[in-house]
């Protein structure tokens, strides 16, 4: 996608590791599963550091865990609904904003007029 000249791109599924697998290093994907997400997010920043990109391209991700502020350039707060329930609604968005922003995230966006709905 960098050499295709993209601007950016949706680093999605960083929370998904099959926990009944183990990875290359041996080390059990259940023991590993809350520092995945840091290390997709170091994943994608590495390859625009090389390329020389970074600043220039950004990557979005939902999934985060500690170290991932280093190295996400942007988090999102996932799919809502196309409503204003609390749960997981638009009104979900701003409470998602502001405990990423609490925890080191500082660029954040939504899907403004939700995504998915259940009518």
């Amino acid at each position: 996608m960098i050499e295709l000249g993209c601007g950016g791109w949706m680093a999605d599924f960083g929370e998904y590791l099959p926990t009944d697998t183990y990875l290359h290093n041996g080390i059990s994907a259940e023991i590993m599963h809350n520092a995945w997400p840091a290390l997709w997010a170091k994943c994608n920043y590495e390859a625009l550091e090389e390329t020389g990109k970074l600043g220039e391209i950004l990557f979005f991700m939902r999934a985060g865990s500690t170290g991932s502020q280093k190295y996400s350039t942007m988090m999102w707060a996932g799919d809502q609904n196309v409503d204003w329930s609390l749960d997981d609604g638009l009104a979900s968005v701003v409470p998602a904003a502001l405990s990423l922003a609490m925890t080191g995230h500082g660029l954040h966006h939504s899907d403004i007029g939700g995504y998915t709905t259940l009518f």
